[in-house]
């Protein structure tokens, strides 16, 4: 095995679907099985400690980390309240709490002895997130957080340095650690030693309402849509794709799950029209 250390990084849903792909290819062959880590909860450092030890388990042994949060840091604190701010607005207060508790965690600040991010003056604010404070009503971020309870526990701040001489010296043959992230700070030293030492797959996807982004976009999105429809033996028409892309958005979930819906509704039709859409 080339690598033993595994980055994808973008948007939510396409880093499932490739830590999907490369988790059946790693363990295609022999035996072996995967230790599934909820990154919101994860103590970073335990998992180095199992990635270090030696398993009884023949096979290999993957460490997978959703949604990590060890590549954070304040350079890229804006970014995942750009994406707390759209979870919210989306409809999706889970996934608003958990980048509000990432955004916090990437500048060492906890929840309990905080003062409430509504009451943070303006210059206190830029000085502690990076960015200028938002002018809108905060209190929903507020509510968010206090139902999130005591915050989780912060990396210790050698962190990477110890993931770096672990590597360095050499983990258990059999053990691989695959993360996922939608938030990198690029800039730091673990993602530079990845680049180097490691595998890294970019799933990001160009944001913003351009015309180059959204071209970018609805092509991910038709890519998504044609392989649900092969696998459900379906086709659509062209003119039901543009109307359906207008309707459901840049949603890669929704897209499948919709198209499902819309093959299914049609019963044994084999192409999806516009009065379907």
């Amino acid at each position: 095995l080339a690598s033993q250390f595994f980055l994808i990084f973008g948007e939510r849903f396409l880093c499932k679907e490739a830590a999907d792909l490369l988790q059946a290819a790693l363990l295609a062959k022999g035996s072996g099985a995967v230790n599934p880590i909820d990154g919101d909860r994860e103590d970073p450092g335990r998992t180095l400690s199992r990635l270090m030890s030696y398993s009884l388990l023949p096979g290999r042994q993957l460490f997978r980390v959703s949604d990590s949060r060890i590549f954070h840091s304040k350079t890229v604190v804006g970014e995942i309240w750009t994406k707390a701010v759209q979870a919210f607005q989306g409809g999706h207060p889970d996934r608003a709490r958990n980048h509000l508790c990432s955004m916090l965690q990437a500048v060492d600040l906890k929840i309990e002895g905080s003062a409430p991010l509504a009451e943070i003056p303006a210059t206190e604010w830029q000085n502690l997130f990076n960015f200028a404070k938002p002018g809108d009503n905060l209190d929903w971020a507020d509510q968010l957080l206090a139902e999130a309870g005591t915050h989780k526990q912060t990396a210790p701040a050698n962190l990477a340095d110890r993931y770096i001489e672990a590597f360095d010296k050499g983990i258990p043959a059999q053990n691989i650690l695959l993360l996922t992230a939608e938030t990198v700070d690029k800039r730091q030293k673990l993602f530079t030693y990845l680049k180097k030492n490691g595998t890294i797959i970019d799933c990001s996807v160009v944001t913003g309402s351009g015309a180059a982004a959204q071209t970018e976009q609805k092509e991910i999105l038709r890519e998504m849509m044609q392989k649900t429809l092969l696998e459900l033996a379906k086709k659509i028409e062209p003119r039901a794709v543009e109307l359906f892309f207008e309707r459901v958005g840049f949603h890669p979930v929704a897209v499948v799950v919709e198209t499902e819906k819309l093959a299914h509704a049609i019963g044994d039709r084999p192409t999806i029209t516009v009065d379907d859409v």
